[in-house]
């Protein structure tokens, strides 16, 4: 990678009290927030399972800044514009839209149920 390619590690200094989400690091200007590492929590939830909380975060952090740091390589690359990536990209999305659509149907339909068994 090149010089230009900056990062600077925030974890170590406070968040404010009323920031729920904090910034945890910065790559290249972009910030990487609590909330992006508890996605990425998910997504790589098995690999993680045998991980004490600190490490996980750790790993999941430095996961995300490589992941910054690399996407903007293939981007500068222009590695986005075949028709194999376009595929998968349209996959990911439906994919992604079709698990939002699950979860939030899903936890609708349990808080009901709680709603109407309390009756």
């Amino acid at each position: 990678m090149t010089g230009a390619l900056a990062v600077v590690l925030l974890a170590g200094l406070p968040a404010r009290a009323d920031d729920a989400n904090p910034v945890l690091a910065k790559v290249n200007g972009v910030e990487i927030r609590q909330s992006d590492v508890a996605i990425a929590e998910e997504e790589l939830g098995p690999s993680l399972a045998q991980m004490d909380p600190a490490t996980k975060k750790e790993n999941v952090l430095a996961f995300l800044i490589d992941m910054k740091i690399v996407a903007k390589a293939a981007e500068a690359k222009k590695s986005r514009t075949g028709n194999d990536f376009k595929a998968r990209l349209a996959f990911t999305r439906n994919r992604l839209l079709m698990d939002n659509l699950l979860a939030v149907e899903g936890k609708a339909a349990t808080t009901r149920r709680g709603h109407e068994e309390g009756l």
